[in-house]
């Protein structure tokens, strides 16, 4: 049906674009959905970048590397639950709206 109307070429030169869009929509979900896990990870890399391990006792270094560990697995879920693929209408709305 979509052949009837003529829409078909149109989407055919729209494909790159669209594409593009899809991309950029992907990688915005991924930036909304795994924020809580780049900043726990951030964190930790902070943390060992200025060595502040060398200054706390063992245990307290375990139990913050246990903790983060546990920080950076539970954030990943959420993550992973929460993301979904953009499908070629979002793509194709977003690219309409844009123009």
């Amino acid at each position: 049906m979509a052949n009837r109307f003529g829409a078909e070429p149109i989407l055919k030169s729209l494909r790159v674009p669209l594409a593009l869009t899809r991309m950029g929509l992907v990688a915005e979900q991924i930036l909304r959905r795994f924020w809580p896990f780049f900043t726990v990870a951030m964190l930790v890399l902070a943390v060992l970048m200025l060595g502040l391990q060398d200054l706390a006792p063992v245990e307290l270094v375990w139990g913050g590397g246990v903790l983060s560990l546990l920080a950076l697995i539970v954030t990943f879920a959420l993550g992973i639950r929460r993301f979904h693929w953009p499908g070629r209408d979002a793509a194709l709305a977003r690219l309409d709206a844009t123009l």
